[in-house]
């Protein structure tokens, strides 16, 4: 079902693919943060502020939050994988 096996040649690319896919993510949810963030504040800044619609965008905006800090966390342990990988491979034979 899942192939032949483990492939460290195939493995590593792979990797190391995720890692920049990660960042790629991480960076465009990082400069939408950015931009909530204003909006947020423009909301509560506005006469009269709208509190109830500025806490709603802010409970997205821990969540996007968390999403990156998930990323990070990830890519970072695709990262050690890579860096493990000859040790991983010396194992298994």
């Amino acid at each position: 079902m899942w192939g032949g096996g483990f492939s460290a040649s195939k493995l590593k690319p792979q990797l190391k693919m995720a890692v920049q896919r990660f960042q790629i993510s991480s960076n465009k949810k990082s400069a939408l943060l950015k931009q909530q963030k204003r909006e947020i504040a423009q909301l509560l800044a506005a006469s009269p502020p709208k509190e109830e619609e500025a806490r709603i965008r802010t409970e997205s905006l821990i969540r996007e939050d968390n999403t990156i800090e998930a990323y990070e966390i990830l890519k970072l342990s695709c990262e050690l994988l890579v860096e493990r990988l000859k040790l991983i491979t010396s194992q298994k034979t």
